[in-house]
């Protein structure tokens, strides 16, 4: 009888173990936008499966097989990575009315997702603009007793500006939120009437690489698919870095010129505007020399001078 604590602990820790695993978050698969070009022979998709801890921190689940659709057919199967990723090479470039697809059967559930789908000129300037540190407005400090978090609101003037820049160049988005809310951010840029634009995902997956560092490696395998992707704007953080490492030119929003010689602020050589409404001034007033892949160019020479 001197054992049965022992027992009773063994027992009652598995019961616990299993009620945890029971409670766990159901996990998600998401996909990242997909952007095609007549250029382009072959196009690659990546999904991910992740699941989200309580802090909606997403975290990768290993070795499950990911399925890959064309056009409703299957093209094939790859098992996600240690971080949840993984990676398929489509057997041709989806049709302009192509559908994408990925799907996953993951404790007992299917999930199954459908890529964004985007066709860009190859021959075009494309603009990134982070929308965590260039279009949502910075929120007021709110009192310490207010439970419910501040409405996200674009900064002024971001909305009308990304609206005809849209016109004269190709848009993307870039975050560094998790993937798990990708929607959540789609429905934002929707909601307020920004144009349509591939949301680029920069999100950490462990604490060993920095923002900017992420972001400019995420920047740097877009652009070999698409070298004309040369202009960057943020607000000047860690995105400035990243866009001038990714060999792009850094446009920073901020609401003081002289903020780019603060400590924290935008690099010397990213150029600097007050507001959305400057920076669509700049470019309304540069149209013609911006929409020139080999003028940007020049400028980027410039600018890293």
């Amino acid at each position: 009888m001197r054992d049965l604590p022992g027992v009773v602990v063994f027992f009652s820790v598995s019961a616990v173990a299993a009620a945890l695993a029971g409670c766990r978050a159901p996990a998600q698969l998401s996909i990242d936008d997909l952007i095609v070009g007549p250029q382009l022979s072959q196009a690659t998709t990546v999904a991910y499966v992740q699941r989200p801890d309580r802090w909606r921190v997403a975290s990768g689940v290993r070795d499950e097989p990911v399925e890959f659709f064309l056009d409703d057919r299957l093209a094939g199967t790859v098992r996600t990575n240690r971080d949840g990723r993984s990676e398929f090479r489509l057997p041709r470039v989806p049709a302009a009315d192509g559908v994408v697809e990925a799907a996953a059967v993951v404790d007992g559930r299917t999930l199954r997702v459908a890529a964004p789908l985007f066709r860009w000129n190859p021959d075009r300037v494309s603009i990134v603009v982070d929308v965590d540190h260039g279009l949502i407005e910075p929120p007021a400090k709110a009192p310490f007793w207010r439970r419910t978090p501040p409405r996200r609101i674009p900064r002024a003037g971001a909305v009308d500006a990304l609206r005809w820049l849209s016109e004269q160049f190709q848009v993307a988005y870039l975050t560094s939120r998790p993937r798990l809310v990708s929607e959540q951010t789609r429905a934002w840029l929707a909601e307020y009437g920004f144009p349509d634009g591939p949301l680029i995902c920069a999100a950490p997956w462990r604490g060993d690489v920095g923002a900017s560092a992420l972001q400019s490696r995420r920047l740097l395998r877009l652009r070999r698919s698409w070298p004309n992707v040369l202009i960057g704007i943020g607000d000047g953080s860690d995105n400035a870095e990243a866009f001038a490492a990714a060999g792009m030119l850094a446009m920073a929003i901020r609401e003081e010129a002289d903020a780019a010689e603060d400590e924290g602020g935008a690099p010397a050589a990213a150029r600097v505007f007050t507001s959305w409404s400057d920076a669509e001034r700049f470019f309304r007033r540069n149209v013609r020399r911006l929409r020139s892949p080999a003028a940007v160019r020049r400028m980027i020479l410039e600018q890293s001078d």
